[in-house]
């Protein structure tokens, strides 16, 4: 269900306070046994939570 996916802008709201190294969306090819394997919407996200 579409409504239930983080977004880039969601995860910049809710990290406000910590500095984003990197932020990027993507669709990639996920193998994880039999009940999942196939195209997955991703989002990798480094941050650093401020001191």
């Amino acid at each position: 269900m579409p409504d239930n996916l983080y977004t880039e802008g969601m995860l910049r709201e809710a990290f406000a306070e910590w500095k984003i190294e990197h932020l990027a969306s993507h669709d990639s090819i996920i193998e994880e046994r039999r009940c999942h394997s196939g195209i997955s919407a991703l989002i990798d996200m480094v941050a650093r939570k401020p001191a």
